[in-house]
């Protein structure tokens, strides 16, 4: 467990997490002078990826990202949604008030908003018109995600608060 990285902060006492797919024993090229992009497996190294980032995610409670995932080999809960319109949130950064707005869309009715930092605590949740504001005034500076969503619509924005 020592051929990687990772061994040099061990070495010195800072906490490092080694995650590996076990190249060494597949690539017989494996940090050698021929280790070039020709000996590698793009295919296999995107799933060892996205197993990692679903992984991480889970243990994280992650409820959803900003983006769309096409391939959910390793995302049982992810959609393959796509969203013909977008919320336009402003200002971002936000200090009291952000707006909410859309563009291309014909959204009616109540948009369901939940407010998370991020780490995945929610700190509020309500419903808006759109256009529509969100008051977020006394909320502690720093980074949010704001989940948005209706009968027909679902999106998540990242805000800064100042």
């Amino acid at each position: 467990m020592l051929r990687s990285d990772h061994a040099w902060f061990w070495f010195k006492g800072i906490p490092a997490l080694m995650i590996t797919d076990g190249a060494e024993f597949r690539n017989p090229y494996y940090h050698s002078p021929e280790d070039k992009s020709e000996y590698l497996d793009f295919g296999f190294m995107r799933k060892v990826v996205q197993a990692v980032v679903a992984t991480v995610a889970e243990e994280a409670g992650i409820v959803n990202g900003d983006a769309v995932i096409y391939d959910t080999d390793f995302f049982p809960n992810a959609t393959n949604e796509t969203v013909a319109c977008s919320l336009v949130t402003n200002p971002n950064p936000v200090t009291d008030l952000l707006f909410l707005n859309h563009d291309r869309c014909n959204l009616s009715g109540e948009l369901q908003w939940s407010l998370y930092d991020a780490i995945g605590q929610l700190h509020r949740s309500g419903s808006s018109p759109v256009p529509g504001t969100i008051d977020m005034g006394s909320l502690p500076a720093g980074l949010y995600f704001l989940q948005l969503r209706n009968g027909s619509f679902h999106a998540v924005e990242k805000v800064m608060k100042r």
